[in-house]
């Protein structure tokens, strides 16, 4: 490579340890990956002139269902809207407003794909990918924020009861309802395994539920003529989708303020490195933190008996490929020390 500018695409072509510089499948997670084939690089092993890495990875398959999701939901989202207000039902227009929130998570999550797959420099040594976590914060803040709104129109509904058209109320949740379990499955198959994808999946599921929900008040209303059902099932909605908002705004925390996975106990991480790795004398200054979702990094300095710098390769190697065996942690920086020193 001398004559020429090295890369960092050049310097990682060479690197021989099992790092893995980006999220792992979750179902890779206890399986060896070909690192010629799976493994994606987002920093480089700095030496002489740097240039941008590589892309990262743009999980084309979620990106091609949130897009068709998108394009759907925005149909059904416009009917639903102008079908609640001309038929009086908070119902309907509650869902529409799901829709419309859901909508908005789509986009949230297809632009944090986007951006998470470009190519990122020298200054953004892990890439771009908290961007995920940082669309799955926004969803889950405006899950939190519809089914609060809800909340309240649910209860002025209560005190002050409303009539609703109910046979144009059933139409129309009957085609939200096929429509929310369209983009279910679309989004199913692709894929749910990142906290971003994660989150507009929920804003799917939500959106399925309330349309179920529509569905059945719909039906009681046009047996019974009970008004009340329409805003008991709005409230329910609202518990419904504040409990996952909740769940989703707990993870996303989670990452961003690099708390360690919750799948990893640090006994016993330590207890098996040194059942399996007799080499080593004490396990010290450790550090595990999340990027992003599957994306686990490892940081450590072990003391070791003296030896040559060279005989320590074998066994980072073999430590390194231990902790993503069996812990799912694909990025490991190990410092080795002297016990003598």
């Amino acid at each position: 490579m001398s004559g020429r500018a090295v890369t960092i695409r050049d310097l990682e072509s060479c690197c021989e340890h099992p790092q893995f510089h980006g999220p792992l499948p979750p179902l890779e997670r206890h399986h060896h990956q070909r690192h010629g084939e799976d493994c994606q690089h987002s920093h480089g092993h700095l030496s002489g002139a740097v240039t941008a890495p590589a892309h990262g990875p743009t999980r084309p398959r979620q990106y091609r269902a949130l897009l068709i999701s998108l394009g759907i939901s925005l149909v059904m989202m416009f009917l639903e809207m102008v079908a609640g207000l001309l038929t009086g039902s908070l119902m309907l227009v509650s869902d529409a407003i799901h829709m419309l929130s859901h909508v908005l998570a789509l986009g949230i999550g297809l632009l944090a794909l986007r951006m998470a797959s470009r190519p990122c420099g020298e200054h953004l040594p892990f890439g771009l990918y908290r961007l995920e976590v940082l669309g799955a914060l926004l969803n889950g803040l405006s899950l939190l924020g519809m089914s609060l709104w809800i909340i309240y129109e649910g209860l002025e509904r209560l005190i002050r009861p409303v009539a609703i058209d109910g046979r144009e109320l059933l139409v129309i949740a009957v085609l939200g309802l096929v429509v929310n379990l369209a983009s279910l499955i679309v989004m199913h198959r692709a894929g749910i395994e990142d906290l971003n994808t994660r989150g507009t999946w929920y804003h799917l599921l939500a959106d399925a539920v309330s349309s179920l929900l529509v569905v059945i008040g719909a039906i009681v209303y046009l047996q019974t003529g009970w008004t009340m059902i329409d805003p008991l099932l709005s409230l329910l909605v609202a518990v419904l989708v504040a409990k996952w908002a909740v769940g989703l705004l707990r993870e996303a925390g989670v990452i961003l303020l690099e708390r360690k996975p919750d799948h990893i106990d640090l006994a016993e991480l330590g207890t098996r490195l040194h059942a399996e790795f007799p080499e080593i004398v004490q396990i010290h200054d450790l550090h595990i933190w999340e990027i992003t979702s599957h994306y686990i990094c490892f940081s450590a300095h072990i003391v070791i008996a003296d030896r040559r710098l060279s005989e320590t390769h074998h066994l980072r190697t073999a430590i390194a490929s231990r902790l993503r065996q069996s812990f799912g942690i694909g990025h490991a920086v190990i410092q080795f020390e002297s016990q003598s020193g």
